[in-house]
């Protein structure tokens, strides 16, 4: 794989001259900021669900600390090639946090610029490690579960549309099932019901 970014991370550190300790302790940066973006994405999440401040705190600081001492996460910290891993993780984790920072349930529309900012951190995942194809999956299961007013629906674009534009792809709505029991997934929510299935199936052709 190419990965360039990752190989430019590389040519810093060489450039810095401070040998195998330089590279360990920027693996273990970036390791420090995905506890920090996961922290931050769990008390999001926690907020979201109407859990106290306190509460919300609790579990994403557990998760976080579940998340920075894990076993699983060793390699991708004390080896340097282990780099990709992690530093993709960064990307894809802050590439959903800026997602939904702007399509928090406190604004009824998007921010335009924190969509600009979340799809370009998902341009620099894509340079450092090719699994980061799977944040537009995840940000479409953070929006499956978001609760919106008609405003924010009828305001905002299907989830993840902006990373699927810039990508080539363009969906307008997804049908499926018998002609008699239509299923639709639209802005994210599976829908089954005659009145917007017709709106749904308006929007698809449209």
């Amino acid at each position: 794989a190419i990965r360039p970014f990752l190989k430019l991370t590389y040519a810093l550190n060489n450039s810095l001259d401070l040998g195998e300790v330089g590279f360990h302790l920027l693996n273990i940066g970036v390791h420090m900021a995905n506890a920090l973006l996961v922290f931050a994405l769990l008390e999001g999440l926690a907020r979201r669900e109407k859990a106290k401040p306190a509460r919300a705190m609790l579990m994403a600081l557990t998760g976080a600390l579940l998340f920075a001492l894990h076993p699983v996460q060793t390699e991708a910290v004390t080896y340097i090639s282990g780099r990709s891993t992690s530093l993709g993780a960064f990307f894809s984790l802050a590439s959903l946090l800026a997602w939904t920072a702007g399509r928090g349930p406190g604004s009824s529309r998007s921010t335009p610029l924190l969509m600009i900012v979340s799809a370009a951190l998902f341009g620099l995942a894509l340079l450092v490690k090719e699994t980061a194809v799977m944040v537009p999956l995840a940000i479409l299961l953070w929006e499956s579960g978001s609760p919106r007013t008609e405003d924010q629906r009828a305001a905002s674009p299907p989830a993840s549309l902006g990373h699927t534009r810039a990508s080539g792809f363009v969906t307008r709505g997804l049908r499926f099932g018998s002609k008699r029991n239509q299923y639709f997934f639209v802005n994210g929510r599976l829908v089954k019901d005659r009145v917007l299935a017709h709106a749904a199936n308006r929007a698809c052709e449209a």
